[in-house]
């Protein structure tokens, strides 16, 4: 049981996580990603596909930025790519007070598609 008057002790990356999984057509995977069947930390089905999600958050405090490298842009992908039924790649960051999304233009334009079809 939690009282009001102690600090919550749940890691940041815990609540993000918890929070992603708990958007509509979300699960967390299992002990965080750390099995080969079960990748990153969060698969969510959308409009457009499968997206597998890896969140990324500050260990002391909110993220002040951020670097992606194409080798863990690579690597986010393969792992998509093979968790079933094959997902899109997004990369979540909690940056201070914003709450961003990255993923490729590609997805981007498909749900272009699918709102203006012609």
């Amino acid at each position: 049981m939690k009282t009001p008057w102690k600090k919550d002790t749940t890691p940041a990356y815990a609540s993000a996580e918890k929070r992603q999984a708990k958007r509509p057509g979300a699960r967390a995977q299992i002990n965080s990603g750390r099995l080969w069947h079960s990748l990153r930390d969060v698969v969510e089905r959308s409009v457009v596909g499968h997206l597998l999600i890896d969140n990324k958050t500050g260990k002391d405090g909110p993220l002040i930025s951020y670097r992606i490298t194409q080798h863990d842009w690579y690597d986010l992908k393969r792992d998509a790519n093979r968790t079933p039924p094959g997902c899109h790649p997004v990369l979540r960051l909690d940056i201070g007070p914003y709450k961003l999304m990255v993923i490729e233009e590609d997805l981007w334009d498909e749900v272009g598609e699918m709102i203006d079809p012609s």
